[in-house]
């Protein structure tokens, strides 16, 4: 199952699935931040599945459609900037020997990406509220930055859990004790 048609057809029903859950996120605005997190996820099955190739052509076409489609543009942006190519980058830093520098490579890596996010989000989409808001709270930001790098980890941890299981259900049939 290697074939074009294959790689097309998982990378067109990723897309799609993706492209969803980001109108998904127009719905019910709540879910602007997790339905992009679920969305990276499944960005990361095409790594698993197929390869880091077709991965990251299937990211910059939910990039693209993403941005043209979904009346949200945050919640397109938060998956284009965060969370998209998160998952690609994590099979990249997995080969790693040293965990202390993959860790640290990880949280850069997030930390770059939230900055980049909130600069985008300020000067592209114009929610000066939130840089008024940033400055404000000086302190209490940089304790929600370190706070929100501890979920990243989670997230993390979370994309390598989603992984197995896709393989153990859909690869093997059965789930691994």
């Amino acid at each position: 199952m290697n074939g074009n048609a294959y790689k097309v057809a998982v990378g067109g029903t990723v897309s799609a699935l993706c492209l969803f859950l980001m109108l998904l996120g127009s719905v019910i605005p709540v879910l602007y931040l997790v339905l992009p997190m679920i969305s990276g996820m499944l960005i990361g099955l095409i790594c698993k599945e197929i390869n880091l190739k077709w991965a990251f052509l299937t990211y910059l076409c939910v990039c693209v459609l993403g941005a043209v489609m979904t009346p949200d543009k945050e919640s397109a942006l938060v998956f284009t900037v965060l969370f998209g190519h998160y998952p690609i980058l994590k099979h990249i830093i997995r080969k790693l020997k040293l965990k202390p520098l993959a860790i640290a490579l990880k949280l850069l890596v997030y930390n770059v990406c939230i900055i980049t996010y909130v600069q985008l989000t300020v000067y592209l989409l114009g929610s000066h509220e939130l840089a008024e808001s940033l400055s404000k709270y000086g302190v209490a930001a940089v304790l929600f930055l370190a706070f929100t790098n501890f979920i990243f980890l989670i997230y993390d941890a979370l994309i390598t859990v989603f992984e197995d299981a896709f393989v153990s259900v859909f690869k093997h049939g059965r789930i691994k004790k």
